[in-house]
């Protein structure tokens, strides 16, 4: 895992319109770019975790990317599109759209899905002490 300094993590993250940028935290230069293919526009929801980038914009679809290249790891489906809400814990990633919750480890299997069926399609709240998500209202 990368240490989290700033020698260590020069990279500033951007999620915009589908994409996701890499910029150069000293000078704003674009370092990196990744259109997320498959994964619609729109917001992106973001997360990192050591050398992992995890993004999600509005289409049914996870994303690992490598922090320093913008390289894709791996992409899976997940159980709803629209917009996502990402918790990070260092054993899993968990992603939430449309009122489903999808947990996968950091190799992209699927651990478990949750359809949370009865309770709502809206902006979601999850996560473990500590580590709190609240999906933002999207535009």
């Amino acid at each position: 895992m990368t240490e989290r300094t700033p020698e260590a993590l020069p990279i500033a993250l951007v999620g915009l319109d589908g994409h996701v940028v890499g910029l150069d935290r000293r000078t704003g230069q674009i370092l990196w770019k990744n259109g997320l293919i498959g994964g619609q526009d729109k917001e992106v929801e973001l997360a990192c975790y050591g050398n992992y980038v995890f993004a999600s914009a509005s289409g049914p679809k996870l994303f690992a990317l490598d922090y320093f290249t913008g390289e894709q790891i791996w992409s899976v489906p997940t159980s709803g599109a629209g917009r996502a809400a990402l918790v990070v814990e260092p054993d899993m990633v968990m992603c939430a759209k449309e009122g489903a919750i999808d947990c996968y480890n950091f190799a992209g299997q699927r651990l478990w899905s949750q359809a949370l069926r009865g309770l709502g399609t809206g902006k979601i709240a999850m996560g473990f002490p500590g580590n709190l998500r609240q999906a933002d209202e999207g535009s």
